[in-house]
């Protein structure tokens, strides 16, 4: 489990992204990661990298992965992470919330159509209307209640079959 608090201690602590890997003229090995800009002249040093010039497999591969891990780029992902999470945990509470609400669907007939096997009918309000329909599941049937002023209504009617008792 990663500690994401350290490390968003840790990023918050070291030098502030873009980090870039840059090298001097006459070695085209990276020597060192600079923040802020890619001329070595102009970027603050970050870390020296040079000590494994050469004697490692994927040196450079290494030192482009450690510029991209900068802390901008770790503060942007556990941003983003917490906003996942935040989200998920609204959804979460809002179909807790429409599964109260929609409790009528377990109230629904089958389809007087097909007989419904794709599913339990499904009560739906329009959004740009406000009115409420019960429709089949089944692609191919595509049978409705029609269009009513509460959910209630439109499970009613969607509920009445023609020669049964109310």
């Amino acid at each position: 489990m990663i500690d994401e608090q350290k490390l968003r201690e840790l990023a918050e602590a070291a030098t502030p992204g873009p980090w870039f890997v840059v090298g001097q003229p006459w070695n085209p090995k990276a020597d060192f990661i600079v923040a802020g800009s890619p001329d070595p002249h102009m970027g603050q040093y970050v870390a020296d990298t040079e000590d494994f010039d050469g004697e490692g497999q994927n040196v450079q591969e290494n030192a482009a992965y450690i510029a991209s891990a900068n802390p901008s780029a770790i503060l942007a992902l556990l941003d983003e992470l917490q906003s996942l999470r935040s989200d998920r945990t609204t959804k979460n509470t809002e179909g807790s919330e429409m599964n109260s609400e929609t409790s009528k669907l377990q109230e629904t007939k089958e389809c007087p159509f097909c007989g419904n096997s794709w599913g339990q009918p499904q009560a739906e309000v329009d959004k740009e209307s406000g009115r409420w329909t019960v429709g089949c599941m089944n692609p191919r049937c595509g049978a409705s209640s029609g269009y009513c002023d509460t959910e209630d209504e439109a499970v009613n009617l969607w509920n009445t079959r023609a020669g049964e008792a109310q």
